[in-house]
């Protein structure tokens, strides 16, 4: 085309790039704010001591039941995780990661109670004085107790306030699920089912991972039962405790109508759960795009909570408020993250960049083309902001590193 035609075009094609610029609203947790509030400890030096990979590779975790005693006024908790693996190698000693603060009760195995070694930083070494063959299937309970800790990761084990009511959540990504219950931090090993059973005081409300199958009171307490039938991950397994408002309603998919569940604050409920109802279109689109939603058969929803981002629970993300692109965000991690997992954190660009990415997306599928030109200049910014880093996180150790905004997220996408 001639030089004027193309010279005109480019000005015009400027002239729509800046009034994106001067009319899209910037989303109030657009990338960089996720990859920065996903961060929020950037820099804590994780120093953790495992035992071999080799050794941590001999058992296929089959089930776990945990039980916990919480009140979200009082730091310290109690609890017992019922396990059942099968071996995958001859094992006559079993290993679960656990902070060194957190005391170990007792441990019954076959009937007997056996003792804990914790001569290893962070671990509950178990001496079984049995064999168990290859293939066989066993199980094993672990009683505990204590204070957990919040240093490792964004802070795991989490009592705060709000409206002056307090509440407790967890966030164990990327290794914070060892502060408060005895597991298996390896992202190799999923459980292929898993039971958590929250007992806290009357008027508490509790969410988790899967469906509420049963809650029942007593004394003063209340029990709250949950099932989830899916293979999950240690870091991904959550719970949260307060005075919630549940919202619940299905949505149309594809294939069949999903449950979505909501547990919100009371002082925001009004707002709350209409901005949640964004979630309605943009997972009927995932899951035309992605493949059928990963949970089917139970459900998804969010858990409000008092921190500076969210977090892709399987089946239950957790968000501290309901903007456009965190609620998308969140949600494409129920498959890329959850369903499929990397298999190491040096690869959480998999999870992270798929799940920006997909902003993008819900972006398109709405109509918004300023928010998309938005999103499309702000990461492409981010991920050119230096010349150097690879999408392959190098340092697991850091934190900040593995959240790393412009290599993790805007790279990633």
């Amino acid at each position: 085309m001639p030089l004027y035609v193309r010279f005109t075009l480019l000005l015009a094609l400027f002239a729509i790039q800046a009034d994106a610029q001067r009319l899209a609203p910037k989303s109030q947790f657009a990338l960089p704010t996720i990859a920065q509030s996903e961060a929020a400890q950037a820099g804590n030096r994780i120093q953790t001591h495992r035992a071999s990979q080799v050794t941590r590779g001999r058992t296929d975790i089959l089930f776990q039941r945990v039980k916990v005693n919480v009140n979200p006024a009082q730091a310290n908790m109690s609890g017992s995780v019922l396990t059942k693996l099968r071996a995958l190698a001859p094992q006559d000693t079993l290993y679960f990661d656990l902070s060194s603060n957190m005391t170990v009760d007792s441990i019954k195995y076959r009937g007997q109670r056996k003792v804990a070694d914790r001569s290893v930083a962070n671990l509950v070494i178990i001496p079984l004085g049995v064999t168990i063959a290859t293939n066989a299937v066993d199980s094993i309970e672990v009683f505990y107790k204590g204070s957990p800790a919040n240093n490792n990761g964004f802070g795991s084990y989490i009592r705060r306030l709000h409206n002056g009511v307090p509440i407790l959540w967890t966030l164990s990504e990327p290794y914070g699920a060892r502060d408060w219950w005895p597991c298996k931090q390896d992202l190799k090993d999923k459980i292929d089912r898993l039971e958590f059973w929250v007992r806290t005081p009357q008027g508490q409300v509790a969410a988790s991972n899967g469906l509420l199958y049963e809650s029942n009171s007593a004394v003063g307490f209340t029990t709250f039962k949950f099932r989830h039938n899916y293979p999950i991950t240690a870091y991904l397994v959550c719970f949260a405790v307060t005075n919630f408002q549940k919202q619940s309603y299905k949505v149309k998919l594809a294939s069949d109508s999903l449950k979505i569940e909501n547990f919100l604050y009371p002082e925001s409920y009004a707002q709350g759960s209409v901005d949640a109802l964004q979630v309605n279109r943009i997972i009927q689109v995932f899951d035309s795009i992605f493949g059928p939603y990963p949970f089917a058969a139970e459900k998804y929803g969010h858990t409000q909570f008092s921190w500076g981002g969210g977090m892709e629970h399987q089946t239950n993300s957790f968000m501290s408020n309901f903007s456009y692109e965190l609620i998308a965000h969140e949600l494409a991690h129920q498959w890329f993250g959850n369903k499929i997992t990397c298999g190491r954190w040096s690869e959480i660009w998999l999870n992270e960049g798929f799940a920006t990415y997909s902003e993008s997306i819900a972006y398109e599928v709405s109509g918004n083309r300023l928010g998309l030109e938005n999103w499309k200049e702000e990461n492409l910014n981010a991920a050119r902001a230096s010349t150097n880093g690879s999408v392959f996180c190098n340092d697991t150790t850091s934190v900040g590193r593995i959240f790393d905004g412009r290599l993790t997220y805007a790279k990633g996408a």
